[in-house]
């Protein structure tokens, strides 16, 4: 069964009122979850500037898995993902305690892998000014108290739990792999907030 799902998503195949296209996921170097069991698709696509949201095959009680198109607005994506997260949390007489995923291509393993993201808080609400924040530059650069550079170079004591802030100009794909880089570093995650935002 588990062969099946993954090799469903490798297709990267959108199948919607009679049509198909070829989705263009994220990808990455590094498998955060290398394999996925109990879970549903939900497709995002570009439609003319829009986000345009295929979720005929999601099941409740599943793991969601977010298959988006790697060039699209992440802010405008993660807006609509927020809405489904939150309606999948929801429910209070029969709570969901299934996980939500983005995938993404792992091009080292040549393999879908997966990005959890149950545990990230998306606001769109103005945080204080006083709250610190980090951002994605790309090429695995990020900005934080006004210095860039890798993760590694910073030092995360004098600012504890800085919100990631997901700017106007970032795509999926950066998104993706900013995420990944916070993700994998256990020893850095824990001084990143969970909340992130998408104003």
């Amino acid at each position: 069964m588990k062969i099946k799902t993954v090799s469903l998503l490798t297709l990267g195949i959108i199948i919607s009122c009679g049509k198909q296209h070829e989705m263009k996921i994220p990808r990455s170097d590094f498998s955060i979850v290398s394999s996925m069991e109990n879970h549903s698709p939900i497709y995002l696509s570009d439609d003319n500037g829009t986000v345009s949201v295929n979720r005929t095959s999601s099941i409740g009680s599943t793991n969601w898995v977010f298959s988006v198109e790697k060039d699209m607005n992440a802010q405008k994506v993660l807006k609509e993902v927020k809405k489904l997260k939150d309606k999948k949390y929801s429910a209070t007489i029969h709570p969901d305690d299934e996980g939500v995923y983005f995938s993404y291509m792992d091009t080292i393993h040549k393999n879908i892998a997966f990005l959890p993201f149950t545990e990230v808080l998306y606001t769109t609400k103005p945080i204080s000014s006083e709250q610190s924040f980090i951002y994605y530059k790309k090429n695995q650069l990020f900005e934080f108290q006004g210095n860039t550079g890798l993760l590694e170079s910073f030092d995360w004591t004098k600012a504890p739990h800085p919100v990631f802030k997901v700017t106007p100009d970032l795509t999926f794909e950066d998104y993706v792999q900013a995420k990944i880089l916070l993700t994998k570093n256990a020893e850095i995650r824990k001084y990143i907030s969970t909340i992130e935002v998408i104003e």
